[in-house]
């Protein structure tokens, strides 16, 4: 991602990188889940998404109101409320990698608050 980016700097320089960065892991999880080296060994590989979480990486959005709210808006969590908290992420974590998850795998699971949602409807079913 880093690479592509500064080949062609019209790819959004660092947040570009990070948008690639995250298609790729996206994209690699879909591939190798169901392979005999993942899911033929009885692991289930998922991805989490998560929305804005309360944890000291994300401090920078709420240091200033202005951030906050530009954030905020640009990806909505009707539920749940904003920000997330780190512990709704790590219960879904411990379900997914436990024992219990006999079933769920290859997929991207949005724990967002509902921004996924929010922000592109039923695009891919369309």
């Amino acid at each position: 991602a880093v690479a592509l980016v500064e080949a062609d700097p019209s790819g959004g320089g660092p947040a570009g990188a990070y948008g690639i960065a995250k298609r790729a892991l996206n994209r690699w999880v879909r591939r190798a889940a169901p392979t005999p080296e993942w899911a033929g060994a009885g692991i289930a590989l998922n991805a989490v998404a998560s929305g804005v979480v309360d944890t000291p990486a994300a401090a920078w959005i709420f240091a200033s109101e202005e951030v906050r709210a530009a954030v905020e808006a640009a990806a909505p969590q009707p539920f749940g409320g904003f920000p997330g908290r780190p512990e709704w992420v790590a219960e879904l974590l411990c379900w997914l990698t436990g024992a219990d998850n006999r079933f769920v795998t290859g997929q991207i699971i949005f724990a967002d608050g509902g921004a996924e949602a929010s922000l592109i409807g039923d695009l891919h079913w369309r």
